[in-house]
């Protein structure tokens, strides 16, 4: 059988058992209810904590992503300098070699360091 198929026959399979198990047929002498077997219900937006509704997760989705990027390019300079014996003229000397395209928020200044790129997303 292929994956398809088997992810298919399993969730046949499980649904199934959910519907059978929601059954209204009370002369079984089962007393199950689909609020036995159901998640509870999500609560109201109003009692989420604190952040989970604003824009603090996106900004520290953000600021991870700049500081990832930003070691990711300073480990491929370093790379590079190993490599090469000089530090590159800038960063698309980079592509392809070391890395697939260059890297969004971040530039070389004229000393080979490490900036963040101007209007990027990390500046």
């Amino acid at each position: 059988m292929t994956r398809t198929r088997v992810a298919r026959t399993a969730g046949a399979l499980l649904l199934t058992l959910a519907l059978s198990t929601c059954s209204s047929d009370s002369s079984a002498g089962d007393t199950t209810t689909a609020a036995d077997v159901l998640p509870a219900a999500v609560p109201p937006a109003s009692a989420a904590p604190a952040g989970v509704l604003g824009i603090e997760p996106i900004s520290q989705t953000r600021a991870l992503t700049c500081a990832t990027d930003r070691q990711t390019l300073e480990l491929v300079l370093e790379a590079y300098f190993a490599l090469n014996g000089t530090p590159p003229s800038d960063e698309l000397s980079l592509v392809p070699d070391l890395l697939r395209e260059p890297v969004q928020g971040w530039d070389l200044d004229a000393a080979g360091n490490v900036i963040p790129a101007a209007g990027g997303p990390c500046a």
